[in-house]
């Protein structure tokens, strides 16, 4: 791995955000280039100092009202979209079951009638057969 490759990578390291090869790859990068470990450290500092500067702002903390009222929407939108979930999964087996019967009915009756026709001729050969002895 080239050391542009590393540095793409980086912010996705420290996310915990890669696959476990390409993870694999950036350590053995980083074990072997002091910059890019270098410029890894750069960025873990930047990320701790942001989360500190935010969390000491009291300007940007969250309000209390507004974490209540986006846990009480979204509590009110998982109920709400349960319920479609479950009438379409409803719906589809009503319509597969109404498909199901509808083939089964098409073929039982185009097998009926091709049977009766054969037995009829059938029977019409038989009687024919009679006829002329």
């Amino acid at each position: 791995m080239q050391c542009r490759d590393a540095r793409e990578l980086l912010d996705s390291f420290i996310g915990e955000e890669l696959l476990v090869e390409t993870n694999h790859d950036v350590l053995r990068h980083l074990a072997t280039c002091p910059e890019c470990s270098a410029e890894l450290e750069n960025r873990r500092r930047l990320r701790t100092g942001l989360r500190q500067a935010f969390s000491r702002s009291a300007d940007l903390q969250v309000r209390p009202e507004f974490a209540s009222e986006l846990t009480a929407q979204l509590r009110a939108s998982s109920r709400s979209a349960v319920r479609p979930v479950w009438q379409a999964r409803w719906f589809a087996i009503a319509a597969s079951l109404l498909l199901v019967v509808g083939a089964g009915t098409y073929v039982l009756r185009t097998r009926i009638s091709e049977a009766t026709r054969l037995a009829a001729g059938d029977h019409q050969i038989t009687q024919g057969s009679v006829r002329a002895l």
